[in-house]
């Protein structure tokens, strides 16, 4: 099976004591991708930017679900997968 490339953002207001990218980001390696933590590709401003490769649709929803428990719960102010 082809794997699924894509980017990963977390915004996270710089401001605040809102969750930090990185610290998201690195959950999402260990829990679902199974992966080490990797720097992102850009950083701006509070928008963080990864590459990913889902090994499958399922690790795709996994992220998502995820991603939007983060906004839900305001631990971020914007996320795309």
């Amino acid at each position: 099976m082809a794997k699924i490339k894509t980017t990963i953002e977390i915004d996270c207001d710089p401001w605040t004591g809102m969750g930090r990218q990185a610290n998201h980001f690195e959950a999402i390696c260990k829990n679902i991708l199974k992966c080490e933590y990797y720097e992102p590709i850009s950083r701006c401003f509070g928008n963080w930017e990864w590459k990913v490769e889902y090994e499958s649709k399922e690790q795709q929803q996994q992220v998502k679900e995820f991603l939007t428990d983060l906004y839900n719960k305001g631990l971020c102010r914007y996320a795309s997968w």
